[in-house]
């Protein structure tokens, strides 16, 4: 039986996934502060603050459901990714990523 080692491929995935955690959360509390401050009309008052309030919370929300997606395709990935290869196969994968295969 062969031995087993941690898949770097894994490894890498589930850094991937601690950064975009922290990115996805620093870009929608970006735009979640300005849309409560323009629903409350503490930014802007009038028609065209309305209009652009509404535009801002439009890109509030896409910004949400693009940052949803994103974590889902991460954690996807690493469903599908077994945490445990054979040395042999991190070394491949290794090689891969430093572009000598």
């Amino acid at each position: 039986m062969t031995d087993k080692v941690a898949n770097p491929r894994y490894s890498e995935l589930e850094r991937l996934r601690t950064r975009v955690a922290q990115s996805m959360a620093d870009a929608e509390r970006a735009l979640d502060v300005p849309a409560q401050d323009f629903n409350d009309g503490k930014a802007w008052s009038g028609g065209a603050a309305e209009a652009f309030g509404r535009e801002v919370d439009g890109r509030k929300t896409r910004l949400h459901q693009l940052a949803g997606e994103v974590r889902a395709a991460v954690d996807g990935e690493l469903q599908r990714t077994p945490r445990e290869c054979t040395p042999d196969e991190a070394r491949m994968y290794r090689a891969y990523q430093r572009g000598a295969v």
